[in-house]
């Protein structure tokens, strides 16, 4: 045969030929430079990633006569002749030499000393299919081995290997090469052969390989026979009857846009042409990993503050489109396993990555384009959902009521006591925005008791800050349900929380958190909350059922804090599972710094303290402040101003 095949051709003869085991190969030279020479070695790991051809080396190296820093001087007579007829090196199959009959007359053999070199090496390959009766007569060739002799054992499956082999010999584990080594080995043998070939096309090449050379070079040689002039990635997803990298961008973007018709054209256009579903399938799932990694890089959404609220829901959910997409995909990359109808599996699941609506502001979205549009009424059962989603900014704001259970004892004062204390009505008009905290302190006045002693009362004996503590007057509340006035007034309802938590309680309630997410996920007026919901960490509970929660993304934060949103969260905590009757919210850097300052100075956390800590701390007490609504209309026509400003929309009464 005229004809050697590229990984036979280009098959390592020395160590410094090998690509990769950069660890392997070290240790291996040092052993011979050293003289530290083991009876026994066992190479394991995938096909194609050098265990033979290390051996061969290896047994090549230890019998070379003029050894330099462990390798090979390749000029010694040994060496010279070892690409003939060698008597002192044996390769052997276990596949066909496996029986117990032909372990023992290698046995015999290994007696003999060797002949040209200074040991005899036997290379036994694929060695986990010998019987148990030839891995006993091996063993007792290890247990009393003679000393010219050292043997290399050779498989693909360490698990089959005895303990009482593995335990006489020093193992080596190959590591699957990386995709660098396999590009710059490519393109190295690609040259040398004259090949014109596309950098993208020995990407492909290395990315089919599955982590060994031999794989690598064999598509090579095959791709090379298919296309004679310039080699691209096209011709490699031909060769491997997959789909080329034009069609999966193509593919991945109709589905992030829910293009359902396309999405649906360019799958069957790949089945047709006889395309594997399988590595289509781990293509695409590839696709939303680089996906993700440029997002990451790029950081598109670093700064939100300056996103609009509707496009803040709108990122949301493109991030829950990206979640089920993937979870969608990797589903089906199981159910194909085992299905015989692998077409209609995946056309399925491609329709419901494409039909997904993650928050109900979608559908707000879809409605009032129509209603810009067509100048249409807003109809009564839309226009009564929607004044549930938002209270008029001009009304008072109301604690939300709970659902199921009564709050019996308002947290911080006792029931007997809070009945002495008199509130003077407020009168039915409109309340002015609040420029200031200054002016919020004036206006507040009004809801000042009329027993002020009674108060005073209360404030100590339930331990909470006096008005004057830290020489300014703060308000008093009267319910949890407030907007915070100052960072000292949340640092403080923290602090009283974390004073009079229910552990037990707690754990219980974090386990039922886990899915709260999955138990709205039908409903369509919760959905959107309960996932918001979910992607906070209940920290602390207390006695009074309030919690701590925590989120990392300031653009959840935001939501968690909104009025309406609020008042939705309060009505699926406030239940028999949950019984939550008011919950506040931290960044995860806040509450790192205010847990470390409680631990530090529990159970002395005075006001003074507290004080000091909202000195020094850098919280930003307007992301603190529960949002009202900047405007009294509706959600939807609200949410239509931001779109398409107020010179487009038209409001038909």
């Amino acid at each position: 045969m005229s004809y050697l095949v590229l990984y036979r051709k280009y098959r390592p003869q020395t160590f410094a030929d090998v690509v990769g085991q950069e660890i392997i190969i070290q240790t291996l030279k040092n052993a011979i430079r050293y003289q530290k020479i083991n009876h026994c070695y066992l190479f394991s790991g995938n096909k194609g990633t050098g265990k033979t051809t290390l051996a061969k080396i290896f047994a090549k190296a230890i019998n070379c006569l003029s050894p330099i820093q462990g390798e090979a001087f390749c000029s010694c007579h040994f060496c010279q002749n070892f690409a003939k007829a060698n008597t002192d090196i044996t390769e052997i199959d276990g596949a066909s030499y496996n029986g117990v009959d032909e372990i023992r007359e290698l046995q015999d053999k290994a007696q003999y000393k060797a002949h040209a070199g200074k040991y005899k090496v036997y290379i036994i390959d694929e060695v986990h299919v010998l019987t148990p009766n030839a891995f006993n007569a091996l063993l007792k060739i290890l247990e009393e081995p003679p000393e010219h002799v050292v043997f290399i054992l050779i498989t693909t499956e360490i698990y089959k290997i005895p303990d009482t082999i593995f335990s006489r010999s020093q193992s080596f584990a190959f590591e699957n090469l990386n995709l660098k080594n396999i590009t710059a080995q490519l393109t190295k043998i690609a040259a040398l052969e004259n090949m014109f070939i596309t950098e993208d096309a020995i990407k492909s090449i290395a990315y089919h390989s599955e982590g060994g050379m031999r794989n690598a070079l064999s598509l090579l040689d095959q791709v090379s026979a298919y296309q004679n002039n310039l080699i691209t990635s096209e011709d490699v997803a031909n060769i491997k009857g997959t789909v080329s990298a034009s069609v999966i961008k193509k593919l991945f973007q109709n589905l992030l846009k829910k293009e359902a018709t396309k999405t649906l054209q360019l799958l069957h256009k790949s089945i047709d042409s006889g395309k594997n579903i399988d590595i289509l399938i781990l293509d695409l799932i590839d696709a939303i990993k680089d996906y993700l990694i440029c997002n990451a890089k790029n950081k598109k959404y670093s700064k939100t503050s300056q996103l609009s609220q509707a496009q803040k829901i709108l990122l949301l959910e493109e991030t829950n489109h990206i979640d089920h997409f993937l979870r969608t995909l990797i589903k089906l990359q199981q159910d194909l396993k085992k299905s015989d109808q692998k077409k209609s599996l995946v056309e399925i699941a491609f329709l419901q990555i494409c039909s997904l609506h993650s928050f109900q502001f979608q559908a707000d979205l879809q409605e009032f384009q129509q209603f810009v549009t067509n100048k249409t009424k807003i109809s009564n059962n839309n226009q009564a959902l929607l004044e549930l989603d938002e209270t008029n900014a001009e009304e008072h704001y109301e604690p939300t009521k709970p659902i199921q259970k009564k709050l019996e004892n308002p947290p911080f004062y006792k029931t007997e006591e809070i009945k002495s204390i008199q509130f003077t009505p407020i009168a039915n008009k409109k309340t002015p925005k609040i420029e200031k905290i200054e002016y919020l302190h004036s206006t507040l006045k009004d809801l000042q008791p009329q027993n002020n002693s009674t108060i005073s009362e209360l404030t100590q004996q339930n331990n909470l800050p006096s008005q004057n503590s830290l020489g300014t007057k703060s308000p008093t509340k009267t319910h949890p349900y407030f907007c915070n006035s100052s960072l000292f007034d949340l640092i403080s309802f923290a602090i009283n929380i974390l004073s009079n938590q229910d552990k037990p309680t707690k754990n219980t309630i974090t386990n039922f958190w886990k899915n709260l997410k999955n138990h709205y996920s039908a409903h369509s007026y919760y959905k959107s909350v309960a996932e918001i919901l979910d992607r906070g960490t209940i920290v602390a509970l207390s006695q009074t059922q309030q919690i701590i929660l925590v989120f990392e993304d300031e653009d959840v934060f935001e939501l968690v804090l909104q009025k309406n949103i609020k008042q939705k969260a309060l009505e699926i905590l406030n239940n028999e599972t949950f019984a939550i009757t008011e919950y506040i919210a931290f960044l995860k850097q806040d509450w790192q710094a205010l847990e470390i300052f409680y631990n530090k100075n529990y159970p002395h956390t005075n006001p003074s303290l507290i004080a000091q800590f909202t000195a020094t701390c850098n919280f930003d007490l307007d992301l603190y402040r529960i949002k009202t609504t900047k405007s009294s209309k509706p959600a939807i026509i609200q949410l239509a101003y931001d779109f398409f400003g107020k010179d487009i929309v038209e409001i038909i009464n």
